[in-house]
């Protein structure tokens, strides 16, 4: 069984093994992914999707804020 913390934790060990076995330019074409992604589904789908992009590129709050907020009119 696993706890908060242990998720948490697995969580950021994915994050930091990824970000130093990725191709170089993964990081823009997440980002461009990110910038054009589209709900199609259910709207739990569509947030996982985008918070899972925007951890990894860390786009400003900003920024993030207006993406979600446009994708739905």
């Amino acid at each position: 069984m696993t706890n908060e913390t242990t998720s948490k934790l697995w969580s950021a060990v994915k994050l930091e093994l990824s970000c130093e076995f990725m191709k170089p330019n993964f990081r823009d074409k997440l980002r461009n992914k990110l910038l054009t992604i589209k709900q199609t589904s259910e709207y739990a789908g569509y947030v996982g999707k985008f918070r899972k992009s925007n951890c990894i590129v860390q786009v400003d709050s900003m920024t993030a804020m207006k993406l979600s907020l446009f994708r739905f009119f």
